[in-house]
């Protein structure tokens, strides 16, 4: 029995001959893509026109009131600790055992 011979292709040729098929994909739905292109330009275009003014707002917010809220913690920098972690996983760990004690 004669063995098959598998022709040995060039990845060039394989890209090459990939290319040729989806070139008229490309050239079909090229005119989709730069309409959604100019409709992105414009989107942004307007964003920037809208928005122009934000930065300056929020520097003169903080001018107008950084000293009043410089005292304020907005966030919480303090170490929890493991006896606090460990109450609440063991209530939740309960709260769980019961429903699946009661569910079963």
């Amino acid at each position: 029995m004669e063995a098959l011979s598998i022709p040995k292709w060039d990845p060039s040729e394989i890209l090459f001959y990939y290319l040729l098929a989806t070139l008229p994909v490309l050239e079909h739905t090229i005119f989709r893509y730069w309409q959604r292109s100019e409709k992105l330009a414009r989107m942004l275009a307007q964003h920037r026109e809208f928005h122009s003014g934000y930065q300056k707002f929020w520097l003169n917010w903080v001018a107008r009131h950084g000293k009043r809220i410089a005292s304020k913690k907005f966030v919480r920098y303090d170490y929890l600790g493991d006896v606090d972690n460990r109450f609440w996983m063991t209530t939740l760990g309960s709260i769980f055992l019961a429903i699946c004690l009661v569910f079963h």
